[in-house]
């Protein structure tokens, strides 16, 4: 059988790691695709649009005194 190549990015590799998967532990799954167990958990937070943050801008500039 020949070997699977392992994705390069992190970012794909990370989809790999099954939490649910009872055999294998996510710090194994981790070690075995060279990639540290936070980063299995991590998720990135959106960014904030440029009109979003003028309209909090307006909103909060009502409290300062």
């Amino acid at each position: 059988m020949a070997e699977q190549k392992v994705p390069t990015s992190v970012r794909e590799r990370r989809r790999l790691v099954d939490v649910a998967d009872p055999t294998l532990s996510v710090r194994r799954q981790g070690n075995l695709l060279e990639i540290s167990r936070s980063s299995t958990y991590y998720q990135a937070i959106p960014v904030m649009s440029a009109e979003r943050i003028r309209q909090d801008q307006h909103y909060f500039s009502r409290f300062v005194v």
